[in-house]
């Protein structure tokens, strides 16, 4: 099982990471946390410090933001980005992604799912 720690962005379903950690993934969501009105650049940041890989469903402000972290060198531990679909379409494609990608290839990446 891929055990990395997971952080769910504030616009992506609340009750990801509740099904996550039911499954025995470490998952928290912005909410959970305190960090629900945050912006994107405090939301990498945040998951920067706590060793976390985002999901979430800003594809377009994310990926800017692992262009400027790569050109900057500057780490992070991975961004899954997924559009907007419903909590049990988007359960199943994490899970499934988290699956098949090990932890140690999240760091730096950014991942469609």
């Amino acid at each position: 099982m891929n055990t990395a720690r997971l952080y769910i962005d504030e616009d992506t379903h609340l009750r990801l990471a509740e099904a996550l950690r039911r499954r025995g993934y470490d998952a928290v969501h912005a909410q959970e946390v305190g960090r629900k009105t945050k912006s994107d650049p405090e939301q990498l940041e945040y998951a920067v410090q706590e060793q976390r890989c985002v999901i979430t469903f800003n594809v377009g402000d994310f990926m800017r933001l692992h262009k400027e972290y790569i050109l900057a060198n500057k780490h992070h531990y991975g961004i899954v980005v997924s559009p907007q679909v419903s909590l049990s379409a988007l359960v199943h494609s994490v899970l499934a992604f988290l699956e098949r990608t090990p932890e140690t290839e999240l760091p730096n990446q950014i991942y469609h799912v």
